[in-house]
């Protein structure tokens, strides 16, 4: 769960490049950000404007331009010495993102240790992305001496974060972090503890999920059937169809074979409400692959032409 830059988080007194940003409308963003960083006169404008066209570019799944626009900005701050320590720390985060998205994570936690470094004292709420994108860099790595360290390290500047979104996503990382290393009980803990900040959709999915690999199914499906009844006059579809995905999932892991078919179903019915983009995508593909694996219990004769038409 890499922690991506935020629309708010972008820096460089673009107005336009941030709303489109924040409207999702990447492209147009990476136009103006692309712009600002050929008008930029100073080397520190041009910094903040290349590592925004970078994070930008990562939006748009253009991993191969974001490299390139990663290594002129990391070139671009060498040649010129002295750089503002924000705006360095940012561009070293990006870059950990774009390292991250090509494969390279041991290159991705280097760039992220030294932005953490440089935000340590300075900037608390960088300081704690830096963190957050470590824990799953070493999550990935199977370095849990590290993610020991750093979740440690994380546990003790939370509390003092003034930003309410970094402080549920800083609890949710360990929550998830403690999962992995077989930690129940402070997983439940910080995960309880975002859902009461921010009972969304990641948080409340994300403690369904800890009850699910607890065997406490029940309790699973409670959290899934209560964030659908929120959102059941709503036209949140990527929410309902990510809970619905998840209620697919719990079905399988109890071998409710029926049940499972059934919501393949429906989210094939809703997949055409969801906008397009990596993560619905993802989404469909994960409900691809679980219809599939139903198919391949032989239950109820699943017709495989449900697969052909997502």
């Amino acid at each position: 769960m890499t922690l991506q830059f935020r629309a708010q988080d972008l820096e460089g007194g673009e107005p336009e490049a941030v709303s489109a940003y924040q409207k999702g409308d990447y492209s147009t963003a990476a136009q103006l950000w692309q712009q600002k960083a050929e008008a930029a006169t100073q080397a520190q404008n041009k910094i903040v404007a290349l590592s925004n066209l970078a994070s930008t570019y990562l939006k748009l799944d253009r991993v191969d331009l974001a490299q390139d626009i990663v290594e002129q900005n990391l070139d671009l701050i060498s040649a010129t010495g002295k750089v503002d320590s924000s705006i360095y720390a940012q561009a070293l985060l990006i870059a950990g993102n774009v390292s991250e998205a090509r494969g390279d994570t041991k290159i991705a936690v280097e760039r992220w240790s030294r932005a953490r470094e440089t935000y340590r004292e300075r900037d608390l709420t960088g300081f704690v992305k830096a963190s957050l994108n470590l824990i799953k860099g070493y999550s990935d790595l199977g370095l849990y001496n590290r993610l020991d360290d750093e979740l440690a390290r994380l546990e003790t500047v939370t509390d003092d974060l003034n930003d309410a979104e970094a402080i549920v996503q800083s609890l949710l990382a360990m929550g998830n972090a403690y999962q992995l290393i077989g930690n129940y009980d402070l997983a439940e803990l910080r995960i309880e503890q975002a859902v009461e900040l921010n009972p969304d959709a990641e948080t409340i999915i994300a403690l369904a999920n800890l009850y699910k690999y607890q065997g406490e199914y029940d309790q699973a499906e409670a959290q899934l059937i209560n964030l659908l009844a929120q959102r059941r006059n709503a036209t949140e579809y990527s929410t309902i169809y990510q809970a619905k995905l998840q209620q697919m999932q719990l079905a399988m892991h109890q071998k409710q074979w029926s049940k499972a078919l059934e919501l393949a179903r429906v989210l094939q019915a809703e997949s055409s409400k969801l906008p397009v983009n990596n993560t619905t995508l993802r989404w469909q593909l994960e409900s691809v692959d679980s219809l599939l694996k139903i198919a391949d219990r032989n239950v109820l004769n699943v017709e495989l032409n449900l697969v052909n038409n997502y």
